[in-house]
């Protein structure tokens, strides 16, 4: 895959080796970006590129009625809710090491960005 400069307001990206899969994943909607690296074995990339779609999809819908004080901007607490359900339900049953995935959002409030998952 390669990657359009500058980017579309929509889009992803996967990256994979030829013998061992999906390696790093990630898509780009309106004010927000989320990227997945260390993707365990077993998932196809139409798999990873819908759920990656669809998580920062409905973090964009929730985050817009959500009007609770917090000290992060409500998109980027909504993505990051759901990629730790994501962590437990999803790739905590694989028997390999958890992906390690970021948020980067843009809002009224500024820029933020928050992380799962352990990285050096």
């Amino acid at each position: 895959m390669t990657k359009s400069s500058p980017a579309p307001a929509d889009h992803w990206a996967v990256s994979a080796r030829a013998s061992t899969g999906i390696v790093t994943a990630g898509v780009t909607l309106p004010g927000i970006e989320l990227a997945l690296l260390g993707i365990p074995p077993g998932f196809s990339q139409a798999e990873i590129q819908t759920w990656l779609r669809d998580l920062a999809g409905v973090a964009i819908e929730t985050s817009r009625s959500d009007r609770r004080s917090r000290p992060i901007p409500p998109l980027l607490h909504h993505a990051l809710t759901g990629l730790l359900f994501s962590q437990t339900e999803l790739w905590s049953h694989t028997g390999h090491p958890l992906p390690f995935a970021a948020v980067f959002v843009h809002g009224p409030q500024g820029v933020a960005f928050g992380w799962v998952g352990r990285a050096r």
